[in-house]
Parts: C-alpha cells; structure tokens; sequence
C-alpha cells in the first residue's frame, strides 16, 4: 500500500509537473512570444507598404524623361498670369483675330461672354464667334488653333453652307481659354 500511494504521489507529481510545464508555456506564449510575433506582423506590413512606394517612385523615375517633355511643353501655359478679367478677355479676342486672320479667313462676329468660369486651378474664359471662310482656310484655322502659344479649346462649332456657288463656309461656335491661377 505505501508503493501505491508513492506511485500515486509520482502520478500526481508527474501530472503536477506536465500542468506546471503547459501553465509556463502558455504564460510565455502570451507574454512574450504573441507581442514578437505582432512585431513581426507589423514589420511584413512596413516592408510590403515601403515596396509598394518603392515600385510606385520606380515607375516615376522611368516617365521621367516623358514628365520633362510634357512639362516642358506645358510651361508657356503654365506661366500665364492673370491680372484681370477684362485684360484676359481682350488676350482672347486679340488671339482669335490673329489666328483668324493668319488662316485668310475672316471674322464676321466675336463677343465676349462676361464671367469666366472658375475652378479651384484654372479660369476659363469664353467668346462666341462667326468665321467666314473656305475649306482650305477653315483647315489653317483649326491647325492656328492647335498650335496656338494659348491654351485655347474649340468648345463647340458648326458649319453651314453660306453659298453653294462660291465655296465658302460659316463657322459658328464657342471658344473657350484657360488660364491657371
């Protein structure tokens, strides 16, 4: 009977000990190994967010050269000021005539809208027009207006016959210009 009491005691121990064992593991497992395996975590989120910047910054670095181009194609109209409304206006008006007349066509009516309209980068400033004009001069006029050193905009534009015999055109439309603030 003692050895089964001492058998029951080394039963009871060894049990005892397993508990104490599991206990200590479980105690270590919260306290330390759970806020490194968080660190870890964390740390795998910081490298896939520094990798996603830096693929973005090496996709940039490749358009490099096309961001410089296009900048340097924008700059003229980058540059504009504005000084005042009415000015900008009289720069429309006075653009327009002038790639009007560089086409040989010729300008029956241009007026002016009153507000330009305005955005929180750029102001845009608006006039109706009336061209008179013959398809080889409506073609020189649209390619004046592309290659115009204003950031101007064929908004909307008709065309009618204005005689069947002579050749030539009407042109009605609204053009607009941008200018950034």
């Amino acid at each position: 009977m003692v050895t089964g009491k001492l058998l029951l005691n080394k039963n009871a121990k060894r049990i005892l000990l397993v508990c104490a064992i599991i206990g200590v593991i479980f105690i270590l497992e919260h306290c330390f190994i759970a806020s490194l395996r968080e660190q870890i975590k964390n740390f795998h989120r910081q490298i896939q967010v520094e990798e996603h910047q830096l693929k973005e910054n090496l996709t940039l670095l490749a358009k490099k050269e096309l961001i410089f181009v296009d900048y340097e194609y924008c700059k003229p109209y980058l540059k504009k000021v504005i000084n005042s409304d009415k000015q900008m206006i009289g720069e429309l008006l006075s653009e327009m005539e002038s790639l009007v007349n560089d086409s040989g066509s010729s300008v029956v009516n241009l007026s002016p809208q009153d507000k330009p309209e305005q955005t929180d980068m750029y102001k845009k400033y608006k006039a109706e027009f009336l061209l008179e004009a013959n398809f080889e001069q409506l073609i020189a006029f649209l390619h004046n207006i592309q290659e115009s050193t204003l950031l101007i905009e064929l908004e909307k534009f008709s065309i009618t016959d204005e005689n069947k015999n002579s050749g030539n055109v009407r042109i009605n439309g609204i053009v607009s210009m941008a200018v950034f603030l």
